[in-house]
């Protein structure tokens, strides 16, 4: 089960890297909807955002990739707010609210990543971002993207060893990714400043 949803994710992060050619407020755009999204009073603008999210995805085509994003921010705005949501913490704001805020922003903002392409999105901040978080956005999807495909193959043989779950086996398993990460990503910024100037 673990492998399956490490290999859904590395997929959506996959189609992020995308090529397209838009045009250059695009970025601002989706970037000004996200904050409002994220702000916004009223449970009423949600769906307004989430639409808007789905049809920039669609025209991305990247509507999958879009769902199940989408999918995971819900559940995780979800699973926040359960102690709120079932009275074992004093809230202090809409429970509701806070969902749909999240799910909003992300839906906004994972559609307009999918329509403009990471390369595309990033191109338009490279004057805005200072130089060093510029280049380690920029090495982002292929970062994920390395460490979902080792972290598949550790969860298979990990699951071939061990077919009911095991906590020692899971915590050994994600040592195991988090060391390979480390080391892929300082392979990573090797090669890329090697080729910068």
């Amino acid at each position: 089960m673990l492998r399956e949803l490490v290999e859904e994710i590395t997929k959506a992060v996959a189609a992020f890297e995308r090529v397209r050619k838009t045009h250059v407020l695009y970025p601002y755009l989706f970037s000004a909807a996200t904050v409002v999204a994220a702000f916004s009073p009223s449970l009423a603008t949600a769906p307004l955002f989430i639409t808007m999210g789905a049809l920039a995805a669609w025209r991305g085509q990247g509507l999958r990739e879009w769902l199940i994003v989408v999918g995971i921010s819900t559940f995780s705005a979800s699973f926040v707010s359960l102690p709120a949501a079932l009275g074992l913490l004093p809230a202090k704001t809409d429970f509701a609210l806070f969902i749909a805020r999240t799910v909003s922003s992300a839906a906004v903002l994972t559609g307009g990543l999918l329509y403009c392409g990471w390369s595309g999105f990033l191109a338009a901040f490279r004057r805005v971002l200072p130089q060093p978080i510029y280049k380690m956005l920029e090495l982002f999807p292929p970062s994920v993207y390395a460490l979902g495909r080792a972290a598949i193959v550790v969860t298979a043989a990990r699951e071939a060893r061990t077919p009911h779950f095991d906590k020692r086996a899971f915590a050994a398993a994600v040592g195991d990714i988090l060391i390979y990460g480390i080391e892929r990503g300082r392979a990573l910024r090797m090669a890329y400043e090697a080729r910068s100037p």
